[in-house]
C-alpha cells in the first residue's frame, strides 16, 4: 500500500508535553506529612466514635466516602453499620441515604423499607416532591438496586422527575442545586472517588457543619495521593525525552553517526529501564517518531488505570495498565486505519507465533508495534514469577493472541465490506476486540503480593478467561459504552 494511499484517523496530538510532566513538583510527600496524615487520621476516628445519634453517623460516613476518606476507617464503619435498625429512620433523606450505605458496605436490607413513602398504588407520595435533599438521596439509592427490585425503580423515575422540576424552584447560588445537577449527569455510585473528593472538597468546605479534621484530613490526602500518581506519570514519561532528542536531532541536522542514534534509540527506548525508588521496570511506550497515525494517549492509560486502582500501594498495576492501555491503543490504529490487509496479516501471524525472529516479516513501522509488546509482556511474566512463582506467559500470550485476531476480524469485515448479520456475531468479537480481557489480567497479576495469595479458585478462572463472566462482562459495558459514545 502506498503512503498516499493510507487512511488518517484525524486524531488530534496529546497536550502532555513530557517535559511539562517532568517539571510538576508535588505539594507534599509521604515522607514529610504521613506523620501529619496519621494525626488527622486519629483525630478524625474520634469524632466519629464521639457521635451519639445515628443519623449524625450516617451523614458523616457519606461525607467521609465524597471526600475518599471512608477507606481509611473501614472496620469502624462496618460496626457501625452492622448494629443499625432498618425501620428506626422514619423521614425520606435518612431512609435512602441508610439504605444507599448499607448496600455500598454489603449489608443486607431490603427495598420494602421505602413501602412507607408510597401510597396504595405503588407509587410514591407526591408530598414528597417538595423534599429536595430527600429526593436527591432516593435518587441516590435507586443506583444500587439489584434485578427486579422494582420499588427502586420507581425511585428512580420519581425523584429524576421532582428533581428536574425542583432545579427551577430552588436559589441558583445553593450548593443543593449543583449536587442536584451533578448527580442528575452522574449519579455518586458511578464516579471516580479520586475526583469526586476533588469536586466535594470545595462543596464540603463551605458547610456550616463541617468537621475541621475531616475536612483537613481529604485535603491531605488528596495531595498524597496525587504526589504517588504523579510519581508514576514521571516514571512513564521519563523515556519519552529521548524520542524528542533523537527527534531534535533530525531537524537540526546535527551530524550524529547512524550507530550512535541507533545506541540511544536501544538504550532509552526499546529496552527497559529500571527505575531507582522501587525497582520496577519502566519501558517507554512513546513512539511518535515510528508511528505518526497512532494515538499518543499515555496519559488518558494512566487516568483510566488510575481511576480503576488509585489505592497508593498498587503502583506497579497501575503502570502496567497503564503500558497495556498506550500498546492497545497503538494497535487499534494499526488495525483500524494504517495497516494494509496484507500487513495485518503479517502482525497477527507474527503474534501467534511470538517469537521475535518474525520480525523480520513485518514492514518497519510494525516491528515497533511487534517489539514494544514483546518486551513488555516478557518483562511482566519475568516479574510474575520472581515474585509469584508463577508463569503466567501462556495466558497472558493466549490473551493477546485473541485480541490481536479479534481485531484482525473487523479488519477483514472493513476490506471486505461485510457487516455481521446479527449483534450476537458482532459482539463475540467484539467484546474481545475492545481489549479489556487482558487489561483486567494485567490489573489481576500485579496486584499479587505473593504465590500465598493466589488460591485455585482464581487461577481456574484466570487460565479459563475467555468463558468467565469476570472478564465478559465489564468487556461488554465497556464495548457496549464506547460503540455508543460520540466520536
Amino acid at each position: 500500500m502506498q503512503m498516499s494511499e493510507r487512511r488518517s484517523g484525524g486524531y488530534l496530538p496529546t497536550v502532555w508535553d513530557p517535559e511539562l510532566i517532568q517539571s510538576f513538583t508535588p505539594p507534599c510527600t509521604y515522607e514529610s506529612d504521613g506523620h501529619r496524615l496519621e494525626e488527622l487520621k486519629h483525630a478524625t476516628q474520634l469524632l466519629f466514635k464521639s457521635l451519639t445519634r445515628p443519623e449524625e453517623k450516617l451523614d458523616m460516613i457519606t461525607k467521609m466516602q465524597r471526600l475518599d476518606g471512608a477507606k481509611h476507617f473501614k472496620k469502624e464503619i462496618k460496626e457501625f453499620l452492622a448494629h443499625l435498625d432498618p425501620n428506626t429512620p422514619t423521614d425520606l433523606f435518612t431512609v435512602a441515604l441508610q439504605f444507599r450505605l448499607l448496600h455500598h458496605y454489603g449489608c443486607s436490607i431490603g427495598s420494602d423499607v421505602f413501602n412507607k413513602f408510597m401510597n396504595s398504588d405503588g407509587k410514591f407520595k407526591e408530598c414528597l416532591s417538595e423534599d429536595a435533599a430527600g429526593l436527591l438521596s432516593l435518587y441516590e439509592a435507586s443506583h444500587l438496586g439489584v434485578h427486579e427490585e422494582d420499588v427502586l425503580d420507581e425511585a428512580k423515575a420519581f425523584s429524576t422527575k421532582h428533581l428536574k422540576l425542583a432545579l427551577d424552584k430552588l436559589e441558583l447560588e445553593n450548593d443543593l442545586v449543583q449536587q442536584i445537577k451533578e448527580s442528575l449527569e452522574v449519579p455518586l455510585h458511578w464516579r471516580l472517588p479520586r475526583m469526586e473528593a476533588r469536586n466535594f472538597i470545595n462543596i464540603y468546605q463551605r458547610d456550616e457543619n463541617k468537621k475541621l479534621a475531616l475536612l483537613e484530613l481529604a485535603k491531605l490526602d488528596f495531595n498524597l495521593l496525587q504526589s504517588v500518581y504523579l510519581q508514576e506519570l514521571k516514571e512513564l514519561a521519563g523515556p519519552y525525552i529521548a524520542i524528542f532528542i533523537l527527534t531534535l536531532i533530525s531537524w537540526l541536522n546535527i551530524s550524529i553517526s547512524a550507530t550512535s542514534v541507533f545506541y540511544l534509540l536501544i538504550m532509552n527506548f526499546l529496552l527497559p529501564k529500571k527505575n531507582g525508588n522501587d525497582g520496577q521496570v519502566v519501558e517507554g511506550l512513546k513512539m511518535k517518531d515510528k508511528l505518526p497515525f497512532a494515538r499518543d494517549r499515555m496519559v488518558e492509560s494512566y487516568f483510566w488505570a488510575m481511576g480503576s486502582v488509585p489505592d497508593p500501594k498498587f503502583s506497579k498495576c497501575r503502570i502496567n495498565m497503564t503500558k497495556y492501555g498506550s500498546l492497545v491503543t497503538m494497535l487499534d490504529d494499526v488495525y483500524d486505519i494504517y495497516g494494509s490487509m496484507d500487513e495485518l496479516h503479517k502482525y497477527t501471524t507474527a503474534v501467534k507465533r511470538w517469537d521475535l525472529e518474525a520480525i523480520v516479516e513485518l514492514p518497519d513501522y510494525m516491528k515497533v508495534c511487534y517489539k514494544g509488546t514483546y518486551n513488555h509482556v516478557n518483562e511482566m511474566v519475568e516479574d510474575a514469577l520472581n515474585t509469584l512463582g508463577l508463569d503466567i506467559l501462556p495466558y497472558i500470550k493466549d490473551q493477546w493472541m485473541c485480541y490481536v485476531q479479534s481485531l484482525h476480524v473487523e479488519a477483514e469485515w472493513y476490506y471486505g465490506g461485510y457487516m455481521p448479520t446479527t449483534l450476537d456475531e458482532y459482539l463475540k468479537n467484539a467484546w474481545i476486540s475492545i481489549g479489556i480481557a487482558a487489561g483486567l489480567a494485567y490489573a489481576f497479576v500485579a496486584m499479587l503480593e505473593d504465590s500465598n495469595s493466589l488460591n485455585q479458585c482464581e487461577l481456574q478462572l484466570f487460565e479459563q478467561w475467555s468463558s468467565s463472566d469476570l472478564f465478559y462482562l465489564p468487556s461488554l459495558i465497556i464495548r457496549l459504552l464506547d460503540d455508543l459514545s460520540p466520536s
